[in-house]
């Protein structure tokens, strides 16, 4: 990391960040270019999970490639004092690498689908079993990532 005076190392940290962030962009190799989705996710034990409808073009790149680049972040926006130029940004992301697949174990599922729910909600949720079917999870184990942010 080029500004060694931003990254974040702390584990606890870097997990606080995933945890209040509301969007993961994810990006997919696509023929030389790189395929960004934002999306929602819960994070549980070094793993993000997504879901997804089960047919389109993040699928169909995920059964050529599971290899993917992930984005968090929050952000505060800017701290105007002085000219712009010289204004400060108030910000924390995460970004990191890792291999992504669809959960076809149904218990596996569930329990993505509540990380995912519990990342936006405290209360308990039900999801109906005829949306459970039709609703694809999908895993990111993290293999590697790093953490910067702006100093209060």
């Amino acid at each position: 990391m080029r500004r060694k005076e931003k990254e974040i190392t702390d584990r606890t940290a870097i997990e606080a960040i995933l945890a209040k962030a509301d969007i993961c962009r994810i990006a997919f190799n696509d023929k030389g270019y790189p395929y960004i989705v934002p999306m929602n996710f819960g994070y549980k034990d070094n793993c993000l999970y997504f879901h997804s409808a089960p047919e389109g073009r993040k699928i169909d790149l995920i059964k050529k490639d599971d290899r993917v680049a992930f984005e968090v972040s929050t952000y505060k926006g800017p701290v105007p004092k002085g000219v712009p130029c010289g204004w400060k940004f108030e910000y924390r992301s995460v970004m990191g690498v890792g291999r992504i697949h669809i959960i076809d174990d149904p218990k596996a599922k569930k329990r993505a689908v509540d990380i995912l729910i519990r990342h936006y909600s405290k209360r308990k949720h039900k999801v109906l079993p005829e949306k459970m079917e039709k609703l694809v999870m999908l895993k990111l184990e993290i293999e590697r990532m790093t953490a910067k942010g702006s100093r209060p």
